[in-house]
């Protein structure tokens, strides 16, 4: 079996889905931040009124995006690394133990 942990197809799928959270990072900021950086909700959510139409909008066009390439991201990354522990595992045998990683 091939080992993942140097496959450059495993590599090009976490690149990538690493890439795509930069675009959409990149897209969020250009599209509804200020010079400054600053969010910049929709004309239609006023500075006078309640909070709601600011949190709907800001769920919808920044958080909601992000978190949808975060998850993709993750899933790769988590994939990738699930691969490299069974090679370990049929290698190394039974007393290979995967190091613990928050991914």
């Amino acid at each position: 079996m091939k080992d993942p942990a140097w496959d450059p197809q495993v590599r090009a799928s976490v690149q990538k889905a690493l890439d795509n959270v930069l675009h959409v990072a990149r897209d969020v900021l250009m599209r509804y931040a200020d010079e400054d950086g600053f969010y910049v909700p929709p004309s239609e959510v006023s500075d006078s009124g309640d909070v709601t139409g600011l949190i709907n909008a800001g769920l919808h066009q920044v958080v909601a995006r992000l978190e949808r390439e975060l998850d993709q991201a993750r899933s790769a990354m988590r994939q990738a690394m699930a691969d490299v522990d069974n090679h370990k595992r049929e290698v190394i045998g039974p007393n290979y133990r995967p190091p613990h990683r928050q991914i």
